[in-house]
């Protein structure tokens, strides 16, 4: 499935063909990527919320089940994962613009999967992100790569469409920047994301209640799932890597889902001296990478080795492999990588 992309010569452009199309659409359909995050769970719920205000009809699409840790975030009980959804073709007959948000490529989110290429044939398709290394597959790509999340894209393109923020979407898009830029922690923040959160304040968010549901809600087996994942850590290249692994059978003993990794990788890299650090999950047949880095390191860069993407300094990918070789190559990689950096110049 491919699409001819529009041609623009200005993000102000590019956001007022994104809000007039929005607009005139009865029915928008919002996609979010596999193993979603604060960030396209957080634009998608406020895409939601909006489209419900205008009157549209509308539908949530993943890849991925829904994790418990936004559960908390308005319109999740929308959300259908097509990995077991049932009910498609009753909105086959409907005709959507599809929304695309925070997602890099089709192949991470519902666009690629059997499911939906049998119900929907799209004619429209925005691309609303902000990674670097969007492969602009969209009708219209708003692809903001000044901006430390999504959400802020999402923000700017309200103030377009003349839409004001309900609390409710602000809450949804206050998730989405924080969890996408550390809470304001990673090299991405500017003063734009506060100006940002300045406006998601005023709209009504209460940043420790928000605070509240994103720290307060690790199952029982979570400690537990991470303290098996800390026993096996490995530090190499003279402390500059760290790397823990989690087999399937930790999560089937600790009652626990791949959801409860979320974070995990970011502790890491409070041990001195790190500055890569890398979560490995077995998901059979592939193993999951989590990178982070310290600046200079790109763990975007890293990623790419391995066919991943992301972030500067947040970045993933999949290794298909087992796990003992996926962490060998891995480690490899990493150590090489910072060998690059330590080198005197």
């Amino acid at each position: 499935m491919s699409w001819k992309n529009t041609v623009t010569t200005t993000m102000e452009a590019i956001r007022k063909s994104v809000a007039e199309q929005l607009q005139a659409a009865p029915a928008w359909a919002v996609l979010s990527h596999e193993k979603p995050d604060g960030d396209t769970l957080g634009c998608a719920s406020a895409l939601i919320g909006l489209a419900k205000r205008l009157g549209k009809k509308c539908l949530w699409l993943g890849v991925s089940p829904y994790p418990h840790q936004y559960a908390f975030l308005p319109h999740a009980e929308d959300y259908v994962d097509l990995s077991t959804a049932q009910v498609l073709e009753e909105w086959a007959r409907e005709t959507f613009l599809f929304v695309a948000v925070d997602t890099s490529n089709p192949e991470r989110g519902p666009l690629a999967t059997p499911e939906f290429k049998r119900c929907f044939s799209p004619s429209a398709l925005i691309n609303i992100d902000h990674h670097a290394d969007n492969t602009r597959y969209g009708t219209t790509n708003l692809v903001d790569t000044d901006a430390s999340a999504s959400a802020e894209a999402l923000c700017d393109l309200f103030d377009v469409g003349g839409w004001s923020i309900s609390r409710d979407e602000a809450r949804a898009l206050y998730v989405a920047l924080i969890t996408d830029n550390g809470r304001f922690s990673f090299s991405s923040t500017t003063p734009r994301s506060f100006r940002c959160a300045l406006r998601l304040l005023e709209a009504g968010v209460e940043p420790w209640e928000i605070a509240d549901h994103l720290n307060k809600n690790f199952n029982p087996g979570t400690l537990p799932l991470w303290g098996r994942g800390l026993t096996r850590m490995e530090l190499f290249a003279d402390g500059a890597c760290a790397l823990v692994w989690l087999a399937e059978d930790d999560f089937a003993q600790t009652r626990t889902t791949h959801g409860d990794t979320e974070n995990f990788v970011n502790w890491i890299m409070r041990i001195r001296g790190v500055q890569i650090g890398a979560l490995c999950v077995e998901a059979s047949p592939d193993v999951r990478v989590s990178l982070r880095t310290s600046r200079p390191l790109n763990a975007r860069e890293l990623a790419a080795q391995f066919g991943g993407g992301g972030h500067d300094q947040a970045a993933g990918c999949k290794i298909r492999a087992c796990l003992p070789e996926a962490v060998g190559a891995l480690k490899r990689a990493m150590a090489s990588y910072a060998e690059r950096f330590s080198r005197p110049r």
